[in-house]
């Protein structure tokens, strides 16, 4: 069976290499790149691509984005999925309602 995955793209709030053993504490599968995105002339945000392996999405809402929202103040990220790419906050039934009619 195929492994399900959660990609994350995130940065900025007080990201920081903590994360890495903070997720290993969680005891998440996961695969972590550091980036680093030049928004402006002035500003510079580190932050960190995670796939995560085998949690499916209404668990990774409780146990990864909301421990890590809250302890690296992180406002926003991007997520893909098999079924949803975009914002997180808009991921149809995971953290808001679906408008899809069917």
């Amino acid at each position: 069976m195929e492994e399900y995955k959660i990609k994350i793209e995130i940065s900025g709030g007080e990201i920081s290499p903590e994360v890495v053993p903070f997720l290993q504490k969680l005891g998440v599968k996961c695969t972590m790149i550091p980036t680093i995105n030049i928004i402006d002339r002035n500003t510079i945000e580190y932050g960190y691509k995670i796939t995560f392996y085998n949690v499916l999405p209404k668990e990774f809402k409780v146990k990864v984005w909301d421990q890590l929202q809250k302890n690296f103040q992180i406002n926003c990220g991007y997520v893909q999925t098999q079924f949803y790419r975009g914002c997180i906050w808009n991921w149809p039934d995971i953290f808001r309602e679906s408008n899809c009619p069917g």
